[in-house]
């Protein structure tokens, strides 16, 4: 299953790689951030959990940017997107994976998301261990 994902995620970011010169009309900063992100990938710099975060969160944006392009909106328009993007890219990005996509430190506000994904992430993985648990006590 992981890996199914992980060629999904691998497939479409190749894809926005080669749509990314056909459609840009948005910020230059995403841009870089994109190059970034993908050359990371190759490098295999992420988790597979990672890849299908920012495969998601890069969607997302392909999809407004498409919804801005048929409304005729200016690239700068994209603007906003690209800081949501990155707020949510803090999220799933550690401190180092960060500052090599966005070229900044987080915030501490940044660095307290990631924190609290981190967390609900361990939380779940000690409520599938007390089910366990349960289920063999019953037994």
């Amino acid at each position: 299953m992981r890996t199914k994902a992980l060629i999904l995620a691998i497939a479409f970011m190749g894809s926005l790689a080669l749509t990314n010169v056909a459609m840009a009309c948005h910020s230059n900063y995403f841009d870089s951030m994109f190059v970034k992100l993908q050359n990371m990938r190759k490098g295999n710099e992420f988790t597979t959990e990672q890849v299908t975060a920012l495969w998601d969160l890069t969607g997302k944006f392909k999809d407004v940017q498409k919804l801005y392009n048929r409304q005729g909106k200016p690239s700068r328009a994209l603007d906003p997107h690209v800081d949501d993007f990155v707020a949510a890219a803090a999220g799933v990005l550690d401190s180092d994976q960060f500052q090599k996509i966005t070229g900044k430190k987080k915030t501490e506000a940044q660095e307290l998301r990631y924190e609290v994904n981190q967390l609900k992430k361990e939380l779940a993985a000690i409520k599938a261990m007390l089910r366990d648990l349960k289920a063999s006590m019953k037994k």
